[in-house]
């Protein structure tokens, strides 16, 4: 995939691929996979969607964290088990939709951007958060039904 960012005639390209994170062969939303007890943090970029009939793929909810699945304690796995007001609240809406969602993971292939670093990803996040918000308002011109996008401003 690929989107442009163009500021006063300069264009920033990014390149990229969201990967769903799947159980027993089956995609699935973060609280539903695994966590691990060794081996390194894995930082993420996050996205969760919903298929829609006569729509597509709409993503609903953009995130990031140091820590996917562990071996840290509070990783993102353990934080939607029930910690933390967004988290819960994001959840809950999904759990509530009867349409077929899940939790992909940014894979960046341009720019070279370490997750490792908290600020550039938060960076990544929030272009992501702007990028899908106005993907957001372009949807419910067009249909009704579309799902909420739950980032706040």
């Amino acid at each position: 995939m690929q989107m442009s960012l163009n500021l006063n005639g300069q264009a920033t390209n990014f390149s990229f691929e969201w990967r769903p994170l799947t159980a027993n062969g089956e995609k699935c939303y973060i609280w539903q996979y695994g966590q691990v007890k060794s081996g390194s943090d894995l930082p993420v970029v996050y996205r969760h969607v919903l298929d829609m009939p006569n729509i597509g793929i709409v993503s609903v909810y953009v995130g990031e964290g140091e820590s996917l699945n562990g071996p840290a304690k509070r990783n993102l796995v353990f934080q939607y088990g029930g910690h933390g007001e967004t988290r819960i609240r994001v959840k809950s809406y999904l759990q509530g939709r009867h349409e077929t969602g899940w939790t992909d993971i940014l894979e960046l292939f341009h720019p070279l951007i370490s997750f490792n670093d908290s600020q550039l990803r938060k960076f990544v996040e929030d272009t992501f958060i702007v990028a899908y918000f106005w993907e957001h308002q372009r949807l419910l011109a067009l249909k009704p039904g579309v799902p909420d996008f739950l980032n706040k401003p």
